[in-house]
Order: structure tokens, then sequence, then C-alpha cells
């Protein structure tokens, strides 16, 4: 918390206010604000405002409704941008973007330099890696913070999370949060938005780990070069000094051929292929129940250490932060002890089971690529059939629902169409738009729309060899119909099922 005048004081140290730039009607300068926010919903009355022109909202827009509730402290980009009733009561920043992280940095107070900071960058595996790190680091007595797509909160106890990275003030807030809780460590996803906007600036990271990098946001990025750059910035932040690095990835390897090259920080490289990498884990078998790995970090060796796990692509994550730990100096032996009995994330290859059933994985996937790969991955550790359960959502691109219908074709045994989050679309409008993707001689798929229904069909159909995968839910709790949330989750149908046919 701070007062007024100290916001106003340190506003002028760091260069961001001019002399015309203060409240002209004069206001309690001992006034305590709580907490300074961007969306004007979760402002109250002891709070300070950000306004600012995004690309979809526009800060400004709630001004005066906020002055309404008694707000004392509301800083614009623009006064031109708001009613001039409301120009004396508020203090414009025309660079008010690029001063958020030092202002947010200060008004929590630095939370981050008392903690150790772990980011995660790459296109695929940023949530997965920072949920096995915090599995890993919690088992070796750790109070972890988790900062991500599927939830933010002191591990395992998380709360949904609107974005994959939060904006500043949101950032620092959060991280002060698990600083007034004890929590010394932090697991955190950096997007190449996030980074590219400068979110995670003022955020002492010491540990960055880059995953891999494939086409995505490039309607942003524009070309993968960009993208790639974005990435990288993360790699260049004063604050890290150890970069861990998938060379398995094109583009991980020469990224750690750069920074190598550089020498201004230590380099670590995780690879499931390449012998040469610091750490180096090579699949030796795979099983329904998980992996088989053996561990080489530097002169150091371990063999036949079980993960079990779903999906291969996940030895490569758990990989990821075996070499993280290794790379901070924690011990081989318990490190790899952490892994014994790390468990996917929810929605993400999220495995459950019952003796004498079916295994059912639930799964986030989307798009076709992704559930491809979903499809890909659960198959090799698949004795039976796999049955996919999946729908596409609605006031979307449609032009992804017959090319999940193809993948789903290609790499499953048998497919059930149902819903998913229709929203203002008709469900069968979406289901027919699925089902042109299939070839007309495939008949091994069933229409069922109601997903709860789909779910339980499966489910009493598949014998306990065979694999569910139940696609595009993941780790959310609700269909979206007409815009309306209610409450569905996969879990507790899958749950319910088995609890009334045991």
């Amino acid at each position: 918390m701070k007062t007024i005048a100290q916001i106003r004081a340190f506003l002028i140290e760091i260069n961001a206010l001019k002399l015309t730039s203060y409240q002209t009607i004069d206001l309690n300068p001992f006034f305590l604000i709580e907490n300074l926010y961007q969306d004007h919903r979760l402002v109250t009355k002891n709070d300070g405002f950000i306004a600012l022109k995004g690309q979809v909202h526009d800060g400004h827009r709630y001004v005066n409704q906020l002055r309404a509730q008694g707000v004392q402290l509301i800083l614009v980009e623009d006064i031109d941008l708001i009613d001039p009733k409301d120009v004396p009561f508020v203090i414009e920043i025309r660079n008010l973007k690029s001063i958020l992280a030092s202002l947010a940095s200060w008004f929590y107070d630095y939370p981050s330099e008392q903690q150790n900071i772990f980011a995660v960058t790459g296109t695929n595996g940023k949530t997965s890696i920072c949920h096995f790190l915090a599995q890993s680091l919690s088992r070796l007595k750790h109070k972890v913070g988790v900062l991500g797509t599927i939830g933010n909160g002191i591990f395992p106890t998380l709360e949904d999370s609107a974005l994959t990275t939060l904006d500043n003030l949101s950032l620092q807030r959060m991280l002060k949060s698990f600083y007034d809780q004890d929590a010394d460590t932090v697991a955190m996803e950096a997007s190449s938005h996030a980074i590219s906007q400068r979110r995670i600036l003022n955020v002492n990271i010491q540990t960055a780990i880059f995953s891999n990098l494939d086409v995505d946001h490039l309607d942003y990025h524009q070309t993968m070069e960009q993208y790639f750059q974005a990435k990288r910035q993360l790699f260049r932040l004063a604050s890290v000094k150890k970069c861990v690095i998938n060379i398995d990835n094109d583009y991980g390897s020469r990224l750690y051929a750069e920074l190598t090259e550089q020498q201004e920080k230590e380099i670590f490289s995780f690879s499931l292929i390449n012998s040469q990498a610091d750490c180096y884990m090579p699949i030796t078998s795979i099983s329904p129940q998980g992996f088989v790995v053996d561990v080489f970090f530097r002169s150091n060796k371990a063999i036949d250490i079980t993960i079990p796990i779903m999906g291969e692509y996940n030895v490569s994550n758990i990989a990821a932060v075996v070499c993280a730990l290794l790379a901070n100096d924690y011990p081989f032996a318990e490190t790899l002890k952490t892994v014994n009995d790390l468990h996917n994330p929810k929605g993400r290859l999220e495995k459950l089971i019952h003796d004498g059933k079916s295994t059912v994985v639930i799964d986030y996937a989307h798009t076709a690529d992704a559930l491809a790969k979903a499809l890909q991955a659960v198959r090799v550790q698949t004795k039976g059939k796999l049955y996919c359960v999946f729908g596409c959502g609605g006031s979307r691109e449609h032009s992804k629902r017959p090319l999940m219908a193809k993948a789903a074709q290609q790499y499953a045994d048998f497919v059930i169409v149902t819903e998913d989050n229709s929203r203002t679309d008709d469900i069968k409008d979406i289901v027919q738009d699925i089902i042109s993707g299939f070839d007309d001689e495939f008949t091994e798929f069933i229409i069922i729309e109601a997903r709860k229904e789909a779910i339980e069909y499966v489910l009493s159909i598949a014998n306990a060899h065979d694999v569910i995968l139940l696609a595009g839910k993941g780790h959310e709790t609700y269909l979206d119909k007409n815009h309306q949330k209610t409450h569905f989750d996969e879990r507790e149908v899958v749950l319910e099922f088995w609890r009334k046919n045991d």
C-alpha cells in the first residue's frame, strides 16, 4: 500500500510526471491506495485505476464511472480521451504503458527480489513444465507459487486465470501475495505476447526454460523469425542467470548455440535423443502406466527411472524440469526421486483410472494439430482400442472443424462427435461441419450431441484395456451455450458413472 503522495513522488523520480500532469483538484495526499488495477471491475474506492487504451477495451471509458464511486487516484494515457469534466481529477502520463512495470514492482515492494523464479517459454509445454516443476519443488520442501494458463496460486490450490501471463500490475500483485504466504519459489509461464508487451519486466527471473517453437501466433508476430526473437528476449533479461534449453527442437538448438557463443549466462541443454546434451534422458520402455528412462547429467547417471505419466512429449517436459533443478544445484538423487510420482496437470493428458475400467484421458486439445498429437501420444500407451470424444466451439473459425474430424479418423479407432462450447452457433451446424471432414467410407463414428450422454455412452462400451480421450474441455469446468456458462466437469461425469456401475 502507498499514499497518493508517495505515488506522485515515485512518478516524479522516474521522470514520468511533468508539472502539467498534476491533478488540479487538491486530494488528500496521505490517502492510502491499497491496490492498482487496469481492470475497472476490480477497483474499489481504496484502489487506484490505470486507464489504458487496449486493442479491445479502452480504460478511459470508465474514468467517470470510477470517479462517481469515489476512486481517488486515476492515471490515464491521454486526457483527450476522457470527459473534460474529469480532467482535473486525473494524472496524465503519456508513456504510461512503458512505466507500468516499474510502477507495479515498486508499488508492491519488489516481491520477486525475495523469490527464486523459473520462467518457461515455448509454443507447447509451458503449462506442463510449470506444473511438473511445482510438483518436484514441493517434494523438495518448497512452497511454490504457480502462474499460468490453468491457474494462479500456491500449488496445488490454483484459481482460474484469463491470461497465460498476467498484466504488469496483476503479476506483481500475485507475486506479493506469494511472498506474503511464504512462497519462496515460483514457476511461471512466459508467453510470447507477454514478453513482447513487456509484462515480465521487473520480475526477477533467475532461470529461463525454452521448451520448443512451432508455428503459432503468426497473426501477432507475422513471421517465425519475429516469433523466435520474441521468445529470445526472455533469455536476454539481466536477471536471468541460467538458461535451460531443449535442443531436440531446431529453434532450441539455434538458441543454445547463440547463447553459448555469447558466454554471458550459464547454459544447459536437455534432450531425449542427443547424448551430448547436459541432461540426456532417453526413453528405454513404454507401457500404459508410463515411461522408463535413463538419466545422464554430466558425470551423474541413473538407470531405469519410472515416470508414471501420459504422453511421450511429457518426458521431454520432465527432462526440462530435471535439467532446471540440477542446473540450480539440487542433488541428483533427490531430484530424481521427485519424478517417480509426477502426474499430468489438470486437462493436459490428465489420466483417470479405476480397477477393471478403461483408462480415461482428459485433454484440452481443441485444434486439429493438438488433437492429432494428443491421440498419437495416447496411442503408444494403448493396448486395446482408442476412443475419441470431441466437439468444436461455436463463434470461432469454422475451417478447423472438418480438419479435427480427419485427425480423429486417422488416429482413433472409434469417434464420438459431441458438443463443446457451442456459444451462439447451432450445435447441429457445428456437427455437420465436423462430419464433413470424415471420408465417405468412414463409419466408425457416432453423433451424440449432449456431452454428458456421449461420455456415458463411451464408458459403457469400452473395456479395461481401452483408452478414452475426452478432447477439448481440458481444465474447463463449464459448457458455454448462448454465452451462458453452466457447470460441467468431465471428471465428475466419469467418476459418477464408475460409482454407479462398479
